[in-house]
């Protein structure tokens, strides 16, 4: 009976130590990553703002002034965890949206890989957008942009789980430890 409890002991605690050294899985998000900003026109590839970067963290300390034109940014952008908020804060469109001509945005080097891109608050906008693995385009042709937002709510995929062909080094001698216990352990009833 003694050596029954020992035994279920040693299961539970070993159990307990090896599901206590597993890492969790989290919820992926943008916070941490190095976004890059990319204003494009006349198409994708051609760059007609300089590029800006910003690391992703909660709140608008990373809030990125975009397009200073006679003293003051025509947008603001401000990544969050999850999604990326787009505000126009002038009253001049784009371009109108033409077979072949790429007028908008480029938002580059995510650190996970994108599943599905929603636009939300597309009010008054003629807005396309499209993603890549690591990338999503926003082709802003078309739109006549005066103190309008929109926000792209962006869903990522959760990194691979790590492979169980090895275990962990720990829980191998938290296992090997308690076998050790149980052949040491003396049956009742025998001298020492």
């Amino acid at each position: 009976m003694r050596m029954r409890y020992r035994f279920n002991q040693l299961v539970l605690t070993s159990a307990l130590a090896i599901a206590a050294t597993s890492p969790a899985q989290a919820a992926v998000t943008m916070i941490g990553d190095t976004l890059r900003f990319e204003r494009q026109y006349p198409s994708v590839g051609i760059d007609y703002e300089p590029d800006q970067f910003t690391t992703v963290v909660a709140g608008t300390s990373d809030q990125v002034a975009w397009g200073i034109q006679f003293g003051a940014a025509y947008a603001t952008i401000n990544p969050e965890a999850t999604s990326i908020h787009y505000l126009v804060n002038r009253t001049t469109g784009y371009v109108p949206l033409a077979p072949g001509v790429f007028d908008g945005l480029r938002f580059s080097e995510f650190d996970h890989d994108i599943l599905s891109v929603n636009l939300i608050n597309n009010s008054g906008f003629s807005i396309q957008v499209s993603h890549e693995t690591r990338s999503i385009l926003v082709n802003l042709g078309g739109t006549g942009l005066a103190d309008q937002s929109f926000r792209l709510d962006i869903s990522f995929a959760d990194p691979a789980p790590p492979p169980n062909g090895v275990p962990e080094p720990g829980g191998l001698a938290l296992v090997g430890l308690g076998l050790l216990g149980l052949m040491c352990a003396r049956r009742p009833g025998t001298p020492r």
